[in-house]
């Protein structure tokens, strides 16, 4: 496909992908997700995160795209970005073990504790080998959450203790 005024009009009506605009092929793809997952592994991650947003860009229907740009803005402590390409991902391939973990981990890390049990405990469910490491991560993971809820449920237990002596209190 070349860059046309035809081509251009396809990309704008959703009829085209800026990789086939580019005359991109699977091999060159890969070659770019090599690449910026390596930067990934090797900490670069404001390098890895350029090259997957532009594969994001080129190719908006690629889940592991989505994933590994959660996954670099999640080390970057910047968990609604995260969070946003977690479910971006999700939503192309809601069964992806890796972003469902990724993004309970992250609810986690937003104190959004019942939807984070609610993704580690559907990886568990996804992994009935047991074999897949990050859903042994979620297995663990899910300890935490349920010792969250509970310290949160005493809290709120407590503060409405409290509340109640202030209120007798006063009252006396």
């Amino acid at each position: 496909m070349q860059l046309t005024t035809e081509t251009w009009t396809e990309l704008k009506n959703g009829n085209a992908k800026l990789i086939d605009a580019l005359g991109m092929d699977a091999k060159q793809m890969a070659a770019l997700l090599l690449i910026g997952y390596r930067f990934f592994e090797q900490g670069k991650l404001r390098e890895a995160r350029k090259i997957f947003f532009g594969l994001a860009v080129m190719d908006d229907s690629n889940p592991y795209v989505y994933g590994v740009l959660g996954a670099i803005f999640q080390k970057e402590r910047r968990y609604e970005l995260a969070l946003a390409c977690y479910n971006k991902a999700l939503d192309l391939f809601p069964e992806d073990i890796n972003s469902l973990v990724n993004r309970g981990e992250t609810l986690l890390k937003l104190g959004r504790f019942i939807e984070s049990a609610q993704d580690l405990r559907k990886s568990i469910e996804l992994d009935a080998s047991h074999e897949h490491p990050a859903a042994n991560r979620a297995r663990l993971l899910v300890l935490l959450v349920q010792d969250a809820i509970a310290i949160e449920e005493e809290k709120g237990l407590s503060v409405i203790q409290q509340q109640k002596e202030r209120s007798s209190e006063k009252r006396s």
